[in-house]
């Protein structure tokens, strides 16, 4: 009997169904890879003949399926978006600018808004799987728990706490009184700064509602990619299609006086990031997009490398105008965001560690966190210690290696094991997700169970086994 990984997806018409299934050696098909809906079809070597069947999977089953690959890749981009962190020490208008660098003037976008628009993606991805198992009113529930209370604290503790102390460095405070009031009525208070992805993430959540659930009563299609003509339709929206779109739309929103100053805008064409939400979305719902990428992750490496050098030539060159700039930009953001979703979901699809269970919930929170003690950390070191070292390479590893560490003690030792704190910090009402283990030598519950029954031990009365 065999499962192919292609084969994980909604059953066509004419398959046998076959519920309850179960092998030679009395065990049950499980649902081991990612498939929609309740059923999916696999191959049955019968007699030596192939018959296609459907199995049903119990939802229950069904809801506990869950992409590592996903997992391994937002552990990925936390690190990439911590590194950017560390380096918005030479970008204008984030944290204490103590230095300037042509360099780093190039490189810090790049770090920036490719990974951004891969956890969009990500955040699709999640919304399907979460929305498999929840009625809209328990996802929006779920949603608003999770991620309105880091948003409210980011924009209204950390974000005034962090520009604080960018007036401390610069000896220009205005005294409490003046700081708030100039925070709250001078548009500050807006979707802006370190947090303006946990606000956008929840916007894009409440109006991609009514399309998840129609898609959720859907059968997704069948996209044979075996035919020439369906690959040239399928590919051809991704490598041209696509880009195009992004570029088109970025273009109409710069040309909006209305739209580019709306308060909850302050993001380059937020319309874009809204798409890829969607995409990613669409890729856990019809399985066959997400083989599709994979079937081509050398071509959306080699675009996205090719863009890149474009987008890095086109600003070094005076020359260059900024439509061809802006064309190169959306290109390199969605090819490598195609890249970093294939090669993550071919080669860590099934696989995890007692690592990524601890990051997987770690990664949110540490996001949260990480901005407000980067800025503080750049104060007491930039403005209170004179020698902290001026090579970019020593003095931007430095700074990451000082704000992992203390964002990790803050969510380990201060936030996590207090229930309100990790509230605050995006991790919702629900307990740790690692128990204790059991003490050496002494054996759990079910073990004792399964010891007494075998040994027939009489358990007296009003003492619990």
């Amino acid at each position: 009997m065999g499962v192919n990984d292609k084969e994980l997806r909604e059953p066509r018409k004419g398959d046998v169904e076959a519920p309850n299934v179960k092998l030679l050696d009395g065990s049950t098909l499980d649902s081991a890879g990612p498939h929609n809906g309740a059923s999916r079809p696999v191959v049955l070597d019968i007699s030596q003949s192939s018959t296609r069947v459907s199995l049903t999977v119990p939802d229950k089953k069904a809801a506990k399926i869950r992409r590592y690959d996903v997992d391994w890749l937002r552990v990925y981009l936390t690190f990439n978006v911590l590194f950017y962190h560390a380096g918005t020490t030479y970008q204008t208008g984030f944290g204490i600018q103590d230095m300037t660098s042509d360099f780093a003037a190039i490189l810090m976008p790049w770090l920036l808004n490719w990974p951004m628009q891969v956890f969009f993606a990500l955040a699709g991805v999640g919304t399907y799987f979460s929305l498999r198992s929840r009625t809209w009113t328990e996802f929006m529930k779920e949603r608003s728990l999770r991620i309105l209370p880091p948003a409210v604290v980011g924009m209204l503790i950390f974000q005034p706490t962090a520009e604080a102390a960018t007036y401390f460095c610069a000896g220009t405070w205005p005294g409490l009184g003046e700081f708030l009031k100039g925070y709250v009525f001078t548009a500050n208070l807006k979707v802006e700064g370190p947090y303006w992805f946990i606000e956008y993430l929840y916007l894009y959540s409440f109006l991609s509602l009514p399309l998840f659930l129609g898609l959720k009563k859907t059968t997704p299609p069948r996209i044979d990619l075996s035919s020439r003509r369906t690959q040239v339709i399928f590919y051809s929206i991704l490598v041209v299609g696509v880009p195009i779109l992004f570029f088109i739309m970025d273009q109409l929103f710069l040309s909006s006086e209305l739209l580019s100053t709306m308060i909850f805008m302050t993001y380059r064409d937020p319309f874009t990031t809204w798409l890829v939400y969607i995409f990613g979305y669409l890729t856990a719902w019809c399985y066959d997009i997400q083989l599709g990428l994979d079937k081509f992750a050398w071509v959306w490496t080699a675009l996205g490398t090719i863009t890149t050098v474009g987008y890095i030539s086109c600003m070094e060159l005076t020359t260059s105008t900024a439509l061809v700039t802006a064309g190169f930009w959306w290109s390199m953001c969605w090819y490598l965001q195609l890249a970093h979703q294939a090669w993550f979901h071919k080669l860590f699809q099934n696989k995890t560690n007692k690592f990524l269970v601890w990051a997987t919930e770690a990664f949110f929170p540490i996001n949260v966190i990480h901005p407000v003690l980067l800025t503080w950390i750049e104060y007491c070191f930039f403005c209170l210690i004179s020698t902290f070292p001026r090579s970019i390479a020593l003095r931007w590893t430095s700074m990451l290696a000082l704000t992992m560490l203390a964002s990790f003690i803050m969510y380990q030792y201060v936030c996590y094991p207090f229930r309100p704190l990790r509230f605050l910090i995006g991790l919702g009402t629900r307990p740790p997700a690692v128990k204790p283990a059991p003490k050496p030598n002494q054996p759990t519950s079910n073990e004792q169970a399964a010891a007494d029954s075998s040994s027939n031990k009489v358990v007296p009365s009003g003492i619990a086994a």
